[in-house]
């Protein structure tokens, strides 16, 4: 779902976006919330309280910002965000893939003008 954060995401966000830094888009599912700005993809994962090294990460993005959807198995799809051995893997429900698609697409664009 793209739309409204919860209140404990956005907290979190708090800690790492500007202040005047927008949310452009979201998806949360049960791993967490991915989230998409004009300048950073974050994921807030479920549990960070108890893993805070891992639990929250940001990537800016830029033309070597790499974030890709893998083909939906068993239900989930999973996005790739980040390169190399920073990247992590996201698993999106099978109903959340078309927004998780366009947030992939928002992210690629701004990579893209980035360029």
């Amino acid at each position: 779902m793209i739309g409204d954060l919860p209140n404990d995401v956005g907290l979190a966000l708090d800690d790492v976006l500007d202040p005047s830094e927008a949310v452009l888009g979201a998806v949360t599912t049960l791993a967490g919330t991915l989230v998409v700005t004009a300048h950073h993809v974050v994921i807030v994962r479920s549990g960070r309280n108890y893993r805070p090294q891992t639990g929250v990460r940001s990537w800016v993005i830029s033309s070597a910002f790499d974030f890709r959807y893998g083909p939906p198995a068993g239900g989930m799809g999973r996005l790739v965000v980040g390169t190399g051995n920073k990247a992590i893997s996201f698993f999106v429900k099978q109903r959340d893939r078309d927004d998780a698609m366009r947030l992939v697409g928002l992210a690629h664009g701004i990579a893209h003008r980035a360029a």
